[in-house]
């Protein structure tokens, strides 16, 4: 800074040194201050973020259980022959399917041409698969038999052409892309066409067939080789024949709930152990976590306690809560699920009822997770938010610090220069005055 002297000039003295200390020492203290309220509000930010971190946790398991839809599950004795889906309306129990023959389409082949680029005539050929609707199908003069496959592809008709070379000659297949007995090809010509296109000339390759299985005694077909209506609530898709029947079961799908029950114990769990670690005091050491006592720290925990004894209420006005559904509290606050407590719960009560109560509960869980955690409007962010300014107004007095040390060095070295100056002006002064006492001193002497 300007006008502070290394050493004075008068004095000798480092003034420097002196204003330098002078002003470390009065700011010293006041540093420490800001620094350790500082450091507090961080540590507290930090602990506020964990906890909203470990409350976030809840959130995905607590989705799991509003989202939870009752599931059957369904087991067939013959996978290689059937496959069964349902849409959780079956009626429980078991099924005897016996598969007597599968659903296919029709397939005709033409008698031999010479080659697949055979002319065929010209005129018109109509297409018609079932009772559906015709595709006519205009032939040039110049077409070939490659041509009329392609046309037959592309027209639509619900109908499929290729050439199959064999020791006769080129022949025209078609198949039918619609499995069923009444689903057969009818093929007609007129014009010059060759006759070979006509259907009723052509040989029957594969049979048009319903599908046949046995269910609980009772002969059901299909055209198709899925029967979604055989059964209500299943949609079974048969893929071979059997001799023999096999069973099909269906049951209530527990496993799923229970797992998602179990998810939501574990992050509960998980919680806890975060939350326990930022409020502990440790009694050996003497020394506090950084949320010990925080007000908010103690809601969060008094909010979830709450959830965990909130008590939904069924139709019949049954309440249920987590401990009737075998979860159960420790003395540290932790969870575990009791699977024989649940299993009971489940036979009085039934997949559907309990999947119902633990939507509510997790609904009423999560809005107290929330009231805590949303970021516009959650408490967390309001107390955060409340650190922030803290830390701000900190700055704000950081920086008026350095303006009052600014003007407490500047009057300390313009005081001490001060001083300098005038021990300088005194010492110049008692120079002269020594120098004309020693002169007075000798004339005196020289005039006796």
């Amino acid at each position: 800074m300007a006008g502070i002297q290394a050493t004075g000039l008068g004095s000798g003295l480092d003034i420097s040194g002196i204003v330098s200390g002078l002003v470390s020492a009065e700011r010293s203290t006041k540093d420490n201050i800001l620094n350790r309220k500082e450091a507090t509000l961080q540590s507290k930010i930090s602990a506020y973020g964990a906890l909203k971190g470990a409350l976030s946790g809840l959130e995905s398991p607590l989705t799991a259980l509003k989202n939870y839809t009752p599931s059957q599950q369904i087991t067939v004795g013959k996978s290689s022959a059937l496959s069964a889906t349902s849409d959780n309306t079956a009626a429980v129990g078991n099924y005897s399917i016996k598969i007597n023959k599968l659903a296919q389409s029709q397939s005709l082949a033409t008698t031999a041409f010479t080659s697949s680029t055979d002319l065929v005539g010209a005129g018109t050929l109509t297409l018609q698969v079932g009772t559906g609707a015709q595709k006519a199908i205009t032939i040039e003069a110049d077409d070939k038999l490659t041509d009329v496959r392609d046309m037959i592809n592309e027209s639509g008709a619900g109908i499929s052409a290729a050439i199959v070379n064999d020791a006769s000659g080129a022949r025209l297949v078609l198949s039918s892309s619609e499995t069923g007995a009444a689903n057969t090809i009818t093929a007609t010509v007129d014009g010059t066409l060759d006759t070979k296109l006509a259907s009723v000339n052509m040989t029957e390759t594969r049979a048009a067939l319903d599908a046949e299985a046995e269910i609980n005694g009772l002969i059901v077909t299909s055209d198709s080789n899925v029967l979604d209506d055989a059964v209500e609530g299943l949609t079974l898709t048969l893929k071979e024949t059997t001799t023999e029947a096999f069973t099909v079961g269906v049951s209530k799908n527990t496993t799923t709930l229970k797992s998602l029950l179990e998810g939501f114990v574990a992050s509960y769990n998980s919680f806890i152990e975060q939350s326990n670690s930022l409020t502990k005091y440790d009694t050996t050491n003497k020394q506090a976590a950084t949320l010990t006592g925080d007000s908010l720290a103690r809601s969060v925990r008094s909010s979830l306690s709450n959830g965990l004894v909130y008590r939904s209420r069924m139709e019949d006005g049954t309440q249920l809560a987590l401990a009737n559904l075998g979860v159960i509290s420790g003395r540290d606050g932790t969870l575990s699920l009791d699977a024989g407590k649940y299993n009971t719960a489940m036979d009085a009560y039934g997949s559907e009822d309990i999947a119902t109560a633990l939507k509510d509960i997790a609904d009423n869980m999560s809005a107290r997770v929330t009231s805590f955690t949303n970021s516009t409007t959650g408490r967390i962010k309001f107390s955060t938010d409340g650190l922030q300014t803290s830390l701000e107004m900190i700055e704000q007095q950081r920086t008026r610090l350095d303006a009052r040390m600014e003007a407490y060095e500047a009057r300390l070295s313009k005081q001490f220069n001060t001083m300098d100056t005038r021990v300088a002006s005194l010492n110049s002064l008692s120079s002269y005055l020594s120098t004309q006492l020693a002169s007075m001193a000798n004339i005196s002497t020289s005039n006796k």
